[in-house]
């Protein structure tokens, strides 16, 4: 009989710790993946979890408390600390972009000695720099990321940025003018104009204009194409021991030429 009720008693003593013993208090937080793939999540802090976050929402039962959590990022993988004491509490995954694209980009310059253009990336996450070399012409530049870039690149003694978007479709482009253009920026829109110079002698010509501004032109024979102020000019040049002047109107349209043919023709007459 003694030791049915020392049986009983333990088992009434046992009942009762246990009703009395201190429970692990877990939280129900929310994962929110924002990007378009399954991400693998390991969570280390007071109890280590690893677990797959699905696109959207995952809600996951942990114990509370600091967690180093690391997970798959847009590039490589990310960890980060987070205290994580409270139900309901949001824990994010970032949405990672589509990569850029390759494409065209095309530089005009207008200087005969070599530049560099630096282009530095507004894309914080998959943007890259680029360095370009360029000459007097056309410049091509096949592997670009498409986006926006800042721009800069130093000349006539000044360093001249801005910002610039390589598309997809290739067609972006920019241009350098040259420090007489600048200078002609000055006198609004639409100076300078282009003017076709075409010398029909067998030689070098040496033309004089005067108008707006002055300009001294050593012509060989056949076309030479320059950029002047648009207005009314005289030219004078000399052939053959005889002097040549005329009246020249450089429209604004930029297509004015002038020939100077060969013989000994004046063009006053």
């Amino acid at each position: 009989m003694m030791k049915r009720i020392s049986l009983v008693v333990a088992l009434l003593a046992l009942t009762v710790l246990s009703a009395f013993a201190p429970t692990t208090k877990t939280i129900a937080i929310l994962v929110h993946n924002n990007q378009e793939e399954a991400v693998k999540v390991t969570m280390d802090g007071p109890v280590k979890y690893v677990f797959t976050a699905v696109p959207g929402w995952t809600e996951k039962v942990i114990e509370p408390g600091s967690y180093k959590v690391t997970y798959a990022g847009c590039l490589e993988e990310v960890t980060v600390e987070v205290d994580l004491d409270a139900t309901g509490q949001i824990f994010d995954i970032p949405y990672c972009p589509p990569m850029p694209d390759i494409s065209k980009f095309v530089v005009y310059s207008h200087f005969e000695e070599p530049l560099q253009i630096t282009l530095t990336s507004l894309d914080p996450i998959y943007g890259e720099d680029y360095v370009l070399a360029t000459e007097l012409g056309t410049n091509r530049y096949y592997n670009i990321q498409t986006g926006w870039y800042t721009y800069s690149y130093d000349v006539c003694d000044t360093t001249f940025t801005g910002s610039v978007r390589v598309l997809k479709n290739g067609t972006a482009s920019m241009t350098i003018i040259s420090c007489e253009r600048l200078i002609y920026q000055d006198l609004g829109k639409p100076n300078p104009v282009r003017l076709t110079l075409n010398n029909y002698y067998g030689s070098d010509v040496v033309v004089t204009l005067l108008g707006p501004a002055t300009y001294y032109f050593t012509l060989s024979p056949g076309q030479t194409k320059v950029d002047v102020i648009s207005g009314v000019y005289t030219y004078i040049y000399a052939m053959d021991g005889k002097r040549y002047e005329g009246a020249i109107y450089v429209s604004k349209s930029g297509i004015t030429s002038v020939a100077f043919p060969g013989g000994s023709q004046d063009f006053n007459q």
